[in-house]
């Protein structure tokens, strides 16, 4: 009998690779990531595959230094490979061009581990390429600008490396399909290049904490680009007009030098006459003793909060460097002193309410209840996955405000509320999602778990996927939201840890809610990427009949969820 499967990810397997798999030479796929497997890389093994179509084996604990040679040359020879995922294995290496020679490559994942050396300029050999994951190594140079001409290259991730070097120019008339595009965190400097725009696909730019300078080419406001950071680098002058440029937030431009910008001097104020300078000197310096003034008061008024300051505590996942301060004297004036008609959302562990700042931007703050002894796990357990996760379908922290009396997460606000406002509208109102749009949403939930589950440093469980837990932001992208009992798979830096000892999770915690829950969780079922996708083809249902899973038409597949424990 031939076997062509072996599809084991995502269990907690120990001990060697298999020996005995080097004589299943009809094996065309093979599922080991995720896992604790240790012993050296399987070089032998693999070498004897000469069928192997997908290799997938990151994050296990394999040794990498002593084969680490003969591995990679074994891989080079697996002529039939169209998905490979070595992400979190430590190969300390260059990146092999030899790699390159596979032209049947269409998945490249390789994050997380300690590859140096510059992209090999014989990439764009890898036409059939679609992803390509090379972010948190140690790559250096620049980076090519063969890569840009891989036509069937969707999407791309090179973020945290040492590359430098400018942007490279694009050529025009290229038939890319590149979608996304991150080079954040690196060491680029230089301009972005007009010919950016031709890149036509492009819907995801992420170019922040880089050295680019200049302006922003105008072009890229004719692109019809969904995300767009910026953010600090050394840009100056005034932001094009039209695009995505209305529609960005000044998290997406801070730490740059822009005119006409939120937070930023005016242009024209450079060109102003020497009187109304000094009208500027004598406003800044009766603006500087108000606030000398405030800061005195504030901090006298703060005493009863057992001396507690009211802005960002230093708990153990170090949100504070890279994202803004705010004070519960701040969130106390956005939201009308937490007044019950700013209150946009309620649940088991807190209520959210939409908050209005100084500047007039609209901001979510969800603060959780403290009356509940599970409140601080509950905190850390979201700042820890919101933290490592980042992509344009799930929903991303401004910033955090804690202390032993009140703990709130600050988020991005969604203007067209959730899913569920839209399933099951309240009252008169009538609202319908057109074909197109459940499609998308559909389309955009899938993208968001699949980053969760698949591509994220840490894989992380969502545990309650349901429409009220689906937001819409302004053009209807579905965002992911509520990771209050979400689980870790593990950290980074211990991945022999199970899951409940790095999400401080009890068995008390809910596995999801009523109508969405997997039934195996039922019977005492660890929570898994499984039961996600479980709740993800309700949604999907739901969506299409407008039917809760609750509903007397589905009264039958009630019963089957009707044991799990609460």
């Amino acid at each position: 009998m031939l076997y062509e499967k072996l599809l084991l990810a995502n269990n907690s397997l120990t001990g060697a690779f298999p020996p005995s798999l080097a004589n299943a030479t009809s094996f065309e796929r093979i599922y080991l990531d995720y896992n604790h497997l240790n012993g050296p890389l399987p070089s032998d093994i693999v070498a004897q595959l000469p069928a192997l179509e997908i290799l997938f084996i990151s994050y296990n604990n394999f040794s990498s230094e002593e084969n680490l040679t003969y591995f990679l040359s074994a891989i080079s020879n697996l002529t039939q490979l169209m998905d490979l995922g070595e992400g979190g294995l430590h190969l300390k290496r260059r990146l092999p061009s030899t790699f390159c020679l596979l032209d049947s490559l269409s998945i490249i994942l390789l994050q997380d581990n300690k590859l140096d050396g510059t992209i090999p300029s014989n990439i764009s050999n890898l036409q059939n390429l679609t992803f390509l994951e090379l972010s948190d190594n140690l790559l250096e140079g620049p980076i090519p600008v063969e890569l840009f001409l891989i036509r069937n290259l969707e999407r791309v991730w090179l973020s945290r490396n040492n590359l430098d070097g400018e942007i490279p120019s694009i050529p025009a008339n290229i038939t890319t399909r590149l979608g996304v595009l991150d080079i954040s965190q690196n060491h680029l400097d230089g301009r972005i290049p007009s010919s950016i725009s031709n890149l036509q696909a492009m819907r995801f730019l992420q170019l922040s904490e880089n050295f680019l300078r200049g302006t922003i080419p105008s072009s890229l406001a004719v692109q019809e680009l969904k995300q767009l950071n910026l953010s600090f680098n050394q840009f100056s002058g005034s932001l094009p007009h039209g695009g995505i440029f209305d529609a960005l937030t000044f998290d997406s431009l801070k730490g740059n030098k822009f005119c006409e910008t939120e937070g930023y001097l005016n242009c024209s104020s450079r060109t102003s006459s020497i009187a109304h300078r000094k009208e500027f000197i004598l406003l800044l310096s009766i603006t500087a003793s108000v606030l000398f003034t405030l800061i005195i008061f504030c901090t006298v008024a703060t005493k009863p909060f057992r001396g507690t300051a009211l802005g960002l505590s230093r708990y153990p996942f170090e949100l504070i460097s890279d994202h803004p301060r705010i004070t519960y004297r701040e969130l106390w004036e956005a939201t009308g002193g937490f007044d019950q008609t700013r209150l946009i959302g309620s649940g088991g562990f807190g209520h959210v309410y939409k908050g209005t700042l100084r500047d007039g931007s609209f901001i979510a703050i969800k603060v959780l209840h403290q009356h509940d002894h599970n409140s601080s796990r509950i905190f850390n357990r979201e700042c820890r996955v919101l933290k490592r996760v980042r992509h344009r379908n799930l929903m991303s922290i401004i910033t955090t405000c804690s202390n032993p009396e009140f703990k709130a997460i600050v988020l991005t606000f969604m203007s067209r509320g959730s899913l569920e406002d839209y399933l099951h509208p309240r009252g008169d109102s009538e609202t319908f999602l057109s074909l197109t749009e459940i499609v998308n949403i559909c389309s955009d939930i899938a993208e968001g778990m699949t980053y969760l589950h698949s591509h994220a440093l840490v894989q992380v469980i969502h545990c309650d996927l349901k429409p009220s837990n689906i937001l819409l932001d302004d053009d209807m992208t579905a965002i992911v939201s509520d990771f209050d009992i979400a689980r870790l798979a593990y950290a980074p830096a211990d991945r022999s840890a199970t899951v409940d000892s790095i999400s401080t999770s009890t068995d008390t915690f809910l596995h999801g809610s009523v109508g969405y829950v997997a039934p195996e969780y039922g019977y005492g079922r660890q929570a898994s990427a499984k039961g996600d996708v479980y709740s993800y083809g309700v949604i999907v249902l739901e969506m299409v009949t407008r039917k809760r899973p609750t509903d007397e038409m589905f009264e039958r597949g009630v019963s089957l969820i009707s044991w799990v424990k609460y």
